[in-house]
């Protein structure tokens, strides 16, 4: 290995057969690199900005109808919880006197279905009827808006169209 005045050591064990020095060529290479310009910049930052206004409104829209889409799995689970305290026998109608059951119709108030919906809050006001299955429930007012396609008028609907608007 040939050895110059001039080399330090590292710069010694780098040199290859023919002389070359490899470390000096990416040394000289690396001293060349600036950083980004202004303009660069900047245009990095507009794409951001134009990502960030498509993707925010996207994903609103996307909790929302999640949300929608929640309350109304709540009803249905209502209604499962109704089918299955009525097979249970625990539908005794209205225990407070709020719903006026229909000849011959099983009436299951919040009270008699809590033990079948966890995690969903009831009240007395909160009824399922056997005809249709017919779900009164304060929480179909819980849309984020009335002009979701998931919207109800009213609090009163049938399994049907429950399920028909979980659907769409």
């Amino acid at each position: 290995m040939k050895t110059m005045m001039n080399e330090t050591p590292n710069e010694i064990s780098t040199t290859n057969s023919r002389g070359n020095n490899t470390m000096k060529k990416f040394t000289k290479l690396f001293k060349n690199q600036k950083g980004l310009t202004l303009i660069e910049l900047l245009a990095v930052i507009v794409i951001l900005a134009i990502v960030a206004a498509i993707a925010v409104p996207a994903i609103g829209g996307i909790i929302s109808n999640s949300k929608d889409k929640a309350i109304l799995a709540g009803a249905t689970t209502i209604i499962a919880g109704a089918k299955l305290a009525y097979t249970s026998g625990d539908c005794k109608g209205s225990s407070t006197g709020a719903v006026a059951p229909a000849i011959g119709d099983a009436v299951c108030d919040g009270l008699e279905l809590a033990p079948y919906v966890d995690g969903i809050t009831l009240t007395a006001g909160d009824y399922v009827t056997k005809a249709n299955w017919t779900l009164t429930w304060a929480g179909l007012t819980g849309f984020s808006s009335t002009t979701s396609k998931y919207y109800f008028p009213t609090t009163t609907q049938t399994e049907q169209a429950i399920l028909g608007k979980l659907n769409q």
